[in-house]
């Protein structure tokens, strides 16, 4: 069975109480795109629950 692996990544991290998105660690970005991985901003993928409600409604 082939298994399969994950095509893009976002990862928000709290370090220490401050928050770090993976997206601007510029060196780790560079590890995950050799194997063959987007990282993504993670701001950019949350979804605001109230914009999605008025979209919806």
């Amino acid at each position: 069975m082939k298994t399969k692996r994950v095509e893009y990544l976002a990862i928000l991290e709290n370090i220490d109480g401050k928050y770090e998105d993976l997206f601007f660690q510029k060196e780790k970005v560079k590890v995950f795109q050799l194997h063959g991985i987007k990282v993504l901003n993670y701001s950019d993928l949350v979804i605001n629950v109230y914009d999605f409600i008025k979209e919806i409604c």
